[in-house]
């Protein structure tokens, strides 16, 4: 299936959402422990437990999944897939409407533990700047620590959405690649963000770096937008 490059470049900025949503998640989903043990370690995390809270009947859903996958497991978790709407329909919709502060945090919060796994894990940034880190458990201790803090701000951040009502208005897709452009992205770059999947791991890890960056390379008036854009998907 081709997609534009915009879109890729969506993807890569911002698939890690889901992913930190769902990965402190997934370990509980496919272990031994019982449903509401599972439940109320997904309460405990960061952002998760605030949502679940907000949305009964997400949370009602979700513990159906768990369910289900501990008398049934599949290859793909069925409360992987459920925590992964929630972000799409709940919690995407809401970071949109983050003030500046709260999702330029999540950034910075991104771009330290981009760091820190350029240096000590190019698997888990390759993972990071894919479609999660399998597991969260495998990082070091810092890198765990930095983990959770991203998830934190991403609740900060929420929470700012959420007080602003919950419907913001990120940047066009074309307006995100022009900031792009402006932060220092080359038409290489580009063409890069439309085969991640041939690039080596220390070579999307710096690319995931740049874009996590990119908002101090921006003129001040246009450095939320970029935060919201990349958060919100």
């Amino acid at each position: 299936m081709k997609r534009n490059t915009t879109i890729a470049i969506a993807v890569l900025a911002a698939g890690i959402v889901a992913a930190a949503i769902a990965a402190w998640a997934v370990k509980s989903f496919t272990g031994n422990s019982i449903t509401d043990q599972a439940m109320a370690q997904l309460r405990a995390q960061p952002l998760v437990g605030v949502v679940l809270a907000d949305n009964p009947a997400v949370e009602a859903r979700l513990r159906a999944a768990v369910e289900e996958d501990q008398r049934d497991p599949q290859a793909t978790p069925r409360a992987f897939l459920t925590i992964s709407e929630m972000r799409r329909t709940i919690v995407g919709p809401t970071l949109s409407a983050a003030d500046d502060a709260s999702a330029l945090a999540v950034m910075k919060a991104r771009a330290d533990l981009v760091a820190h796994l350029e240096k000590t894990d190019l698997a888990a940034c390759r993972q990071f700047s894919g479609d999660g880190i399998r597991d969260v458990d495998k990082l070091d201790g810092e890198g765990r620590k930095l983990f959770r803090a991203m998830l934190a701000a991403m609740e900060a951040a929420y929470r700012s959405g959420k007080a602003k009502g919950g419907k913001g208005k990120p940047p066009s897709n074309e307006e995100f690649a022009a900031m792009l452009r402006t932060a220092g992205f080359t038409p290489d770059d580009f063409a890069k963000f439309s085969r991640t999947v041939t690039l080596k791991d220390d070579e999307l890890c710096k690319l995931e770096l740049r874009i996590d960056d990119a908002p101090g390379k921006l003129p001040e008036d246009k450095r939320g937008a970029f935060a919201r854009f990349v958060i919100a998907h």
